[in-house]
C-alpha cells in the first residue's frame, strides 16, 4: 500500500489512504508480510475473507467463514533472507576516530559512512531543546540527556495510548458480522458490516419444519380435482397420481425416401425418376407471400418485391413474383441459401417476363465455403441480358451452372433498372433449382413443404373436460369415473352402519324369541318371519268374536276377524 502522505506505513496509516471510518478495517488486495502487519488493524481481503495477526506476529488468523485459517507462508521471506545471505559484500570499512562526526548518506540501495571531525553540534533545528547533548573534547566525548525534554516526550506517548486496542471480539447474527474493540483505557467500539459469502456452520431448517408443518395441518377436502398442464400434457388428481398424455401434434420427417409421421408409422416413397432430385428452392411458385425471398440477402426486407396475378400467367388466376425498380441501377431479390455439392453441375430453371422498358436481367448463383462469413465469396453469372427476357407471354428458361468451391449459396435475381421515367416489372415463378444438366418440368421442394407443414398451426388440440364424474375429451368419447368417497364420509358411514347393524341385530332376536322370527343360518340376520307371524303397524282396535286362529290383531278399518277374546278360568 503506497501513499503520498504517509508513505504507506502499515503500522499507522494515515486518513488520507484508511478513511475514518474504516480505521479498524483496513481493505487490501492481499496480505502484507506478518512483519509489516498491524495487530491494531483487520484487512478486509477483495473476497471477503477478514484477516487479523496473531499475537506473536507469526501468522493471519481468518476471523470470518467456515474455512480453514490462512496461516502465514514465510517461504518467500525466507528465501530473500537466502538471498541476502548470498549476496557479495560490497561494503568498505570507514575508521571512526573519536572527536569525528559521522554522516549517513543513501544513493539508492547504496549507504555511505562518512566520519569528519565534529566542530559543532546543532541541537535546535528543530526548535526544541534536544534530549541528548554532544559535547565533544579531546580526552572523550560528553553526552548529557535532557531529562525534561524526555518526560514531555513520555507525556505524548502517554496521551496516545488510550486508542490502542487490547482486544477483539468476533460475533455473527445472519449475515451480519460484529466487531467489538476492546481499547487500553476500557472502553469498547463496535463495528458492523454484512458478509454474505460466507457459510453458515449449521443448516438451519426451522423454516422448511414450519412449512411442513403447515402442509400436515393443512385440511383436506375430501373431493379430488383434476388439472391438465397443456404445456406438459400431464394429466394430475389431487391426492393422487398423474399420466402424460400423448403429444396430439404430430409432424411429418423425410429421411432419404423414408417418410415418417410422429406418433404413428412409416412409408417409402418411391425412387427418383426426375434428375436432380428435390427442389432447393423454398416458397418458389404460387406464393402467398415473400417468405424466404429478401433484398441482397434473404433475411433483409424487400420492399421492391411483392405478388401479382397476371394474364399471362394461369389466366391471372396464381400469383407471381414482381420485382420493380424505378432508377438506373440494379434492384435484387435473393433467395433463402441451400447446401451444394462442390465442382458439381446444377440446373437453374425460371419462368419470367416483364415490361419493355427493363434495361435488362441478371440471374446469380452466390457460393461460399463453409465457415466462411461473407455472404458470399464465389460469383457465378447465370445470365445476363440488356433487354426484356420476354413482354408477350411467359418465357421458361433453363442454364446450368458449376458450383466450383462453393458448400452452400443461393440464387440472386436482378432487375438491372428502368428505361425511362416509369417502373420496370419483372414478373417471375417456378424457381427450380437442382443437381444435373437435364431439362425438366417444375417441381416443387419435398422437404419445404414438409417443413412448412410441420410449422403449421395445429387447430386438432383436445382439451379434457369433467363434468359431475363424467370425463370427456374434445372430439372424442366420454369416461363415468368412480364415485369418490373420502375417508372422512367413509368412517362415519361405517359407524351409522355399525349402529343400524346392532339395533337391526337387537330386534330379530326379539322376534326370534317370541317366535315370529325363523332362523335358518349360522347368524340372526339369515332367516325370515314365519307365514302367520307379521309385524303391525297403525291403530289397533279390539274386536270379539271366534277365537279361531286364523286372524291377528286388527290394524285396519276392514272387518277383517280378530283373535281378541276374553273370560275366566
Amino acid at each position: 500500500m503506497g501513499c503520498y502522505t504517509c508513505g504507506g506505513n502499515p503500522n499507522t496509516w494515515c486518513n488520507k489512504c484508511m478513511p475514518a471510518e474504516d480505521t479498524w478495517v483496513a481493505p487490501v488486495d492481499k496480505l502484507p508480510d506478518v512483519f509489516m502487519g498491524d495487530r491494531d488493524h483487520m484487512y478486509l481481503l477483495p473476497n471477503g475473507d477478514l484477516f487479523i495477526l496473531s499475537p506473536d506476529r507469526t501468522r493471519w488468523i481468518k476471523v470470518n467463514g467456515t474455512g480453514n485459517a490462512t496461516a502465514y507462508d514465510d517461504a518467500e521471506l525466507k528465501k530473500r533472507i537466502t538471498d541476502l545471505e548470498a549476496k557479495s559484500d560490497k561494503d568498505t570499512v570507514t575508521t571512526v576516530r573519536q572527536g569525528d562526526r559521522v554522516t549517513v548518506t543513501k544513493d539508492g540501495n547504496d549507504y555511505t559512512v562518512s566520519a569528519n571531525p565534529i566542530k559543532a553540534v546543532n541541537t535546535t533545528e528543530d526548535g526544541k531543546e534536544p534530549l541528548v547533548t554532544l559535547t565533544p573534547n579531546a580526552s572523550g566525548d560528553t553526552l548529557t540527556l535532557n531529562s525534561t525534554r524526555l518526560a514531555q516526550e513520555i507525556a505524548k506517548v502517554q496521551s496516545k495510548a488510550d486508542n490502542f486496542v487490547s482486544g477483539v471480539d468476533v460475533s455473527r447474527e445472519g449475515n451480519k458480522v460484529k466487531l467489538t474493540y476492546t481499547f487500553v483505557d476500557g472502553t469498547s467500539k463496535e463495528v458492523e458490516f454484512e458478509d454474505k459469502d460466507t457459510v453458515a456452520l449449521a443448516y438451519d431448517d426451522t423454516a422448511l419444519k414450519a412449512r411442513v408443518k403447515a402442509l400436515e395441518d393443512k385440511p383436506t377436502s375430501g373431493k379430488q380435482q383434476l388439472s391438465l398442464d397443456n404445456n406438459t400434457r400431464r394429466l394430475s388428481i389431487s391426492d393422487g397420481n398423474n399420466v402424460t398424455l400423448p403429444n396430439d401434434k404430430q409432424t411429418l420427417s423425410l429421411e432419404g425416401r423414408k417418410l415418417s409421421i410422429s406418433n404413428g408409422n412409416s412409408v417409402m416413397l418411391p425412387e427418383d425418376t426426375v434428375d436432380g432430385g428435390d427442389n432447393l428452392i423454398c416458397n418458389s411458385v404460387f406464393p402467398t407471400s415473400t417468405t424466404g425471398w429478401g433484398y441482397w440477402t434473404s433475411d433483409q426486407e424487400n420492399t421492391k418485391l411483392s405478388l401479382s396475378k397476371h394474364s399471362f400467367y394461369y389466366n391471372n388466376t396464381e400469383n407471381m413474383f414482381v420485382l420493380s425498380n424505378n432508377t438506373q441501377t440494379s434492384v435484387p431479390a435473393s433467395s433463402t441459401r441451400f447446401k451444394v455439392k462442390r465442382n458439381t453441375k446444377y440446373s437453374f430453371n425460371i419462368a419470367l417476363f416483364s415490361t419493355g422498358n427493363i434495361k435488362g436481367v441478371t440471374l446469380y448463383f452466390l457460393g461460399r465455403q463453409t465457415g466462411q462469413t461473407s455472404h458470399f465469396t464465389n460469383i457465378v453469372t447465370i445470365k445476363d441480358t440488356n433487354n426484356s427476357p420476354s413482354t408477350t407471354g411467359v418465357y421458361n428458361f433453363h442454364a446450368t451452372f458449376d458450383t466450383g468451391g462453393s458448400d452452400e449459396g443461393y440464387i440472386r435475381i436482378d432487375n438491372k433498372g428502368t428505361n425511362n421515367s416509369s417502373d420496370s416489372l419483372l414478373f417471375f415463378s417456378e424457381i427450380d433449382v437442382y443437381e444435373g444438366t437435364s431439362p425438366r418440368a417444375y417441381n416443387p421442394s419435398m422437404k419445404c413443404a414438409l417443413k412448412a407443414l410441420n410449422n403449421k398451426e395445429d387447430k386438432d388440440k383436445q382439451t379434457l373436460t369433467l363434468s359431475g364424474n363424467t370425463l370427456s375429451i374434445s372430439n372424442g368419447n366420454s369416461v363415468n369415473l368412480p364415485q369418490y368417497v373420502s375417508p372422512q364420509e367413509f368412517t362415519t358411514l361405517k359407524n351409522e352402519y355399525n349402529q343400524l347393524k346392532g339395533a337391526f341385530e337387537k330386534l330379530l332376536q326379539d322376534l326370534k324369541g317370541s317366535g315370529a322370527w325363523n332362523q335358518t343360518g349360522g347368524n340372526i340376520f339369515e332367516g325370515s318371519l314365519r307365514p302367520d307371524r307379521h309385524i303391525a303397524t297403525g291403530n289397533i282396535n279390539l274386536f270379539g268374536g271366534t277365537v279361531d286362529g286364523n286372524a291377528f290383531i286388527r290394524t285396519n278399518n276392514g272387518k277383517t276377524e280378530n283373535d281378541l277374546a276374553g273370560g275366566i278360568n
